[in-house]
């Protein structure tokens, strides 16, 4: 069996969560995910990963419902050995694709929302002022503008952060459920596209036996997780009771 096979046999004992997970638990975010893979220690910030992927892919894990979320498992391995000398076009990508694909789209989705006015503006009036769609889109639109010529390590960073948050801020806002796939898959899309720059460079492979040390660690602790998961039902099952038993 192939390293890749192993590593497709793996993404079936993980889950991915918010957070940087637990790694005992099996429950990882997709950068913890590639610093196990690098046999780096349990961190979201691992040394193999671009910092402009790791910004996007953490916004978009933190941010997308559970189910989806699920399908960044296998841009973990591709995401080994990324930070290399590749993030302004990586940046550039970003750029086009919010000016060209995202930004277009969201003028024509939430132009009819706003007709529709209510839920919108009930969707927005719990946010900080720079978590708000418009504030988000004029950020978005304003780096589109400029050019790339004095861009630092820090401002591709800040694209990143930036078309990852308004396209999560879509997610969660969109009025249909074919508009909410349309943009997380929009942030899927986005992630195949970052990890493939500088792809045809050499990276680092998943050695085989790491994965299959993780593999028999959650099934080591697989019964122990079960027995505790039977505990923890049981006893909400006694709170449950306390209001009936006291009467």
């Amino acid at each position: 069996m192939t390293t890749d096979a192993n590593v497709e046999r793996l993404y079936q004992q993980i889950e991915l969560v918010r957070g940087v997970g637990d790694r005992g638990r099996g429950q990882l975010c997709v950068m913890s995910f590639v610093a196990f893979l690098a046999g780096e220690g349990h961190t979201d910030n691992p040394l193999t990963a671009s910092a402009l992927i790791r910004r996007f892919a953490m916004t978009i894990n933190d941010e997308m419902p559970d189910v989806m979320r699920q399908r960044l498992k296998a841009f973990a391995p591709r995401i080994l050995g990324t930070r290399d000398a590749h993030d302004l076009a990586r940046t550039r990508l970003l750029i086009e694709a919010a000016r060209t694909e995202l930004l277009p789209r969201i003028r024509a989705d939430f132009a009819e929302a706003a007709r529709s006015g209510a839920r919108v503006a009930r969707a927005m009036s719990g946010q900080r002022r720079a978590d708000r769609l418009p504030e988000l889109c004029e950020q978005v639109a304003s780096m589109a503008s400029h050019g790339c010529n004095l861009w630092n390590a820090q401002t591709c960073e800040d694209v990143a952060s930036a078309v990852a948050r308004l396209i999560s801020r879509c997610g969660h806002m969109a009025m249909t459920p074919a508009q909410r796939d349309w943009y997380w898959l929009k942030g899927i899309d986005l992630l195949d596209r970052l990890t493939d720059v500088g792809a045809d460079e050499a990276r680092p492979a998943v050695p085989a036996e790491r994965v299959a040390a993780m593999e028999a660690f959650l099934r080591q602790r697989q019964p122990i997780m079960q027995r505790r998961a039977r505990t923890v039902a049981a006893f909400a099952r006694v709170r449950s009771l306390i209001p009936v038993l006291t009467r």
